[in-house]
């Protein structure tokens, strides 16, 4: 059941990034037919995660893989529905409007990326954890996060990591293509000028990766230079 899962996001992954590219190419009297058949296409996906079937998916890299792709479909469908083409921050309610639903709990894009795949801790420069001691949600957290997971979510915006679609069988070189590919585009050490050159994604998910990238021990001392971080709604 949990490969079925893991298959069904991936799909849902894929054809929600198909319809996004569309989207945002398309001329605006068509966004209207492309979010009708975005809500088509996620409603099966969407019918059977509310099932209630997802808390079934063991822990580790099967429950990992579903959420990966359930979050950068659900991303893709969220700038649909709310019409997003101008910068992210001007649709503050896109990492919260679209929620994915299983029995009687849902998850925004915050729950899934902070609260399961982070192992419920709190958001950089916010003091609460996601999921209280009460919720119930807290039983789909990730016992033990694999932070490279941040390498392989994509935000929406251009600057994210690219979208692909993840499998349980395969996830740990998967994941390892996904950082190994991202650094190599967006992490740029000068030893001439003990400088780095790099995405923010490195420096906001800092803690998630001691003794590496930033506070890898060669690295020590050097002076950090953020890349522009394009927040206009990429094609994924």
């Amino acid at each position: 059941m949990d490969e079925d899962f893991v298959g069904l996001s991936a799909a849902f992954s894929g054809t929600m990034l198909l319809l996004r590219r569309e989207f945002l190419s398309a001329a605006a009297d068509a966004a209207e037919a492309i979010k009708v058949r975005a809500d088509s296409e996620a409603a099966g996906f969407k019918e059977f995660a509310e099932s209630g079937g997802i808390a079934e998916i063991p822990d580790g890299n099967a429950r990992a893989a579903f959420w990966i792709n359930a979050f950068n479909g659900l991303v893709s469908l969220s700038i649909i529905e709310l019409g997003v083409r101008l910068e992210l921050p001007r649709y503050p309610a896109y990492r919260i409007r679209t929620v994915l639903k299983t029995g009687n709990q849902g998850f925004s894009l915050d729950d899934i990326e902070e609260g399961i795949l982070r192992g419920n801790r709190p958001a950089p420069d916010w003091p609460f954890r996601p999921f209280a001691p009460n919720d119930e949600r807290r039983l789909m957290v990730l016992g033990n996060p694999d932070f490279r997971f941040h390498f392989a979510l994509n935000c929406g915006s251009s600057s994210c990591p690219p979208v692909r679609q993840y499998s349980a069988a395969v996830l740990d070189r998967q994941l390892a293509d996904a950082e190994s590919d991202f650094a190599a585009a967006h992490f740029h050490p000068d030893p001439a000028a003990r400088s780095i050159l790099c995405s923010r994604l490195f420096a906001s998910r800092r803690k998630d990766l001691p003794g590496r990238w930033l506070d890898d021990p060669a690295h020590r001392g050097w002076r950090i230079v953020l890349e522009p971080f394009d927040l206009r709604p990429g094609p994924g």
